[in-house]
């Protein structure tokens, strides 16, 4: 199994009307206010020849503006299997465009038909990578059959669409630091790019004939033609330098026969001979050498969004210099991390993954990257019961098992210097829901509670400061139990699985799926008893936990309430709640 899922519909919608809508939305307000006066003119207009020139001024400048601000949007799916992010992408930019010259009510030569603008989205705004070469070809055929026109042949895209592996390659500032080297290398040693004018000469090429390439347009095959000679030439100008990556890339694989001093004699000669070839089935990606134009002359993408894959893997020695989530050991927490370094300051990135990115200890890293980079995150996050996310069906063709992941979807503005952090709750939603579920998202801000250890899931403002309060208690049930148990200790035994009650008991289930705790006195017996049995408990686990397991620290850890309550009244409720335990079980039929 791959770990890859088809993603619905309406989370492809959901995830590109908030990243390149928005963005969209930007750029076109922008455009408006500056246009606000010819506008005006031109309303106000009085003969045919007036209004003629105004609208020709307007159309002018709406075409500089599809140019410029438009057809210059780079949108990456770094791991786009079939192409259904992209085809989603191209639709949504094709149709804003139509619409805005539609509304602005200009009878010009400028075409706005959707199948036009369709043709120029796919070869100038859309980017994606795939390790499986038939992915990509099927990419290639779902953006072709999109895009198709009569009397034009198929769209160029193979200088966007591309196959490799996203997450294994070399960034150009680590060649001539020896891969295998324990000594630190210089803390600022020049990189090959700033010493060698060859290789700037090559991506200066480079980057003339891919804009070449997306600005003409493919209305005949000879179109096709020279669009594939100029590919060809940008191939061959930086063909040595990928070769050096590659090399540099399989030394933390294959190749570590290759000494420090046969490197650095590769690496200062610009040549690599046939004896140190690298395993091409590998396809080591270098993104810099692969797209230069988006890293030397924009800096990045504008927009990533995509599905990862979610799949757990072993770390390696690239993966550890590489990544500093690298002990997520998942490829979506590579992912996410690839994203914000194929990204500038200004970009969006929006990706669904696994609910995990919200609590688990293994995510961590991944959160604390976050924490690390300022931006404005929107996490929306979605249970499995009573229906999921995923709900089309099977995993995969070879197996019977349905894929009933419980998923967040984030969004991150990274343009929005200060950190802002907002979730919804773990939502759960009736199957007849669905058409609205993306339609009524309520946020909460959870800035001030979020935390490298778990984000909070509420979607309540109100609820968050009551949040604070409990958790500035300073004490947790934790500090009820004993560590020491004996067998004069009270115990509570508490089910390790659950969706919408925690049903905590001093009898013993007589289930593998339990905790049990132990307690040496009766107050604090009776104190714990009543706080898991209470609904701010199960908000409480909730809001930390994954809406199935009940861990041990989600237990362990819910704060004790500061008000003060009298060990009577404390031990009443106690009592009173065990004698109403009989009516409230349930027994499953053999």
């Amino acid at each position: 199994m791959s770990g890859s899922y088809f993603t619905p519909e309406d989370v492809v919608d959901y995830i590109v009307a908030n990243t390149v809508g928005e963005k969209l939305k930007i750029v076109k307000e922008d455009f408006i206010a500056q246009e606000n006066a010819n506008r005006d003119a031109l309303a106000r207009s009085v003969n045919v020849e007036e209004r003629a020139i105004l609208a020709g001024l307007l159309e002018e400048n709406a075409l500089k503006f599809i140019q410029e601000k438009i057809l210059t949007l780079s949108v990456l799916d770094p791991a786009m299997g079939s192409g259904h992010f992209l085809v989603n992408v191209t639709n949504l930019i094709a149709n804003f465009i139509t619409e805005f010259l539609n509304g602005l009510n200009i009878e010009g030569e400028t075409p706005s038909s959707t199948t036009y603008w369709r043709r120029w989205v796919v070869e100038s705004c859309i980017y994606g990578v795939d390790l499986n070469p038939l992915a990509v070809e099927l990419a290639k055929l779902s953006l072709w059959i999109l895009s198709m026109a009569k009397d034009q042949p198929l769209s160029f895209m193979n200088h966007h669409l591309k196959c490799g592996n996203s997450l294994f390659g070399t960034r150009l500032e680590e060649i001539g630091n020896y891969p295998l080297s324990t000594a630190k290398s210089e803390p600022h040693q020049i990189n090959m790019f700033e010493r060698d004018p060859n290789l700037r000469v090559a991506v200066e090429e480079a980057i003339t004939k891919s804009h070449l390439i997306a600005s003409r347009p493919s209305t005949s095959l000879d179109d096709l033609e020279e669009k594939k000679a100029w590919l060809e030439d940008i191939e061959s100008q930086l063909a040595v330098y990928k070769s050096i990556c590659n090399l540099h890339t399989s030394l933390y694989f294959e190749n570590n026969d290759i000494s420090e001093e046969q490197y650095n004699e590769i690496i200062q000669k610009i040549n690599i001979d046939q004896p140190h070839s690298v395993n091409e089935e590998n396809r080591y990606f270098h993104w810099e050498l692969e797209y230069p134009e988006i890293f030397f002359k924009h800096q990045g993408f504008e927009i990533v969004i995509g599905n990862p894959p979610y799949v757990r893997s072993s770390t390696n020695a690239l993966l550890k210099n590489r990544f500093s989530t690298a002990n997520g050991r998942n490829l979506y927490a590579w992912f996410i991390e690839l994203s914000f370094m194929l990204t500038h300051e200004k970009s969006v990135v929006g990706m669904i993954v696994p609910l995990s990115l919200m609590i688990s200890k293994q995510m961590t890293c991944v959160r604390t990257l976050f924490l690390q980079q300022s931006g404005h995150y929107k996490f929306s996050n979605f249970d499995n019961i009573p229906d999921c996310i995923f709900n089309a069906g099977k995993e995969s063709a070879n197996t019977n098992k349905s894929n009933s992941q419980r998923t967040t979807i984030f969004i991150v503005k990274r343009s929005i210097q200060k950190m802002i952090i907002e979730s919804t709750d773990l939502l759960r939603w009736q199957k007849g829901e669905r058409r609205n579920l993306f339609r009524s998202l309520d946020f909460a801000d959870v800035t001030e509670v979020a935390r490298k250890e778990h984000f909070p899931m509420i979607g309540n403002q109100e609820l968050v400061p009551f949040l604070e309060k409990l958790q500035s208690s300073g004490k947790c049930i934790k500090d009820l139990t004993t560590t020491d148990p004996t067998e004069d200790d009270r115990q509570l035994f508490i089910p390790t699985r659950a969706r919408y009650f925690i049903p905590a008991s001093p009898e013993d289930f007589h289930r593998n799926n339990q905790m049990t705790l132990s307690f040496s006195n009766d107050h604090n017996f009776h104190f714990a008893f009543i706080l898991i049995s209470s609904n701010v408990f199960y908000w409480y686990w909730r809001v930390f936990g994954d809406g199935f397991d009940v861990a041990a620290r989600d237990v362990l850890n819910f704060p004790l309430p500061t008000l003060q309550q009298r060990q009577d009244e404390i031990k009443a409720l106690a009592t009173k709640l065990e004698t109403v335990i009989p009516e409230c079980r349930v027994f499953k039929k053999k």
